[in-house]
């Protein structure tokens, strides 16, 4: 089982039951084994957040960034597979000069 980790202000989107107050990051055990399958378990449990950071053709909204196991993810969401243990976050993409 993987954990999906979201920071505060994106854990609000969760349902009341899925929330842990007072924590930065919350990791939520996710069954998924593919990106796909991820964004089909986010759209069922977790609808609000879905709708806030994924688009219609399963990527990342703009403003978000994908980072698996300290590594982050530029492109080709499809071809992604999570593993047992895998930490998958959705962070703000930071931008400027």
């Amino acid at each position: 089982m993987a954990n999906l980790m979201l920071p505060s202000y994106l854990s609000q989107l969760l349902p009341t039951d899925a929330r842990l107050p007072g924590c930065a990051f919350r990791g939520i055990p996710v069954d998924s084994a593919s990106w796909k399958e991820l964004t089909g378990e986010m759209r069922q449990r977790f609808p609000g957040l879905a709708t806030r950071v994924l688009t219609e053709h399963g990527t990342l909204a703009s403003g978000f960034a994908l980072v698996v196991n300290d590594e982050v993810v530029h492109a080709d969401y499809h071809s992604l597979h999570m593993s047992s243990g895998d930490e998958i976050a959705i962070i703000a993409s930071v931008a400027g000069g």
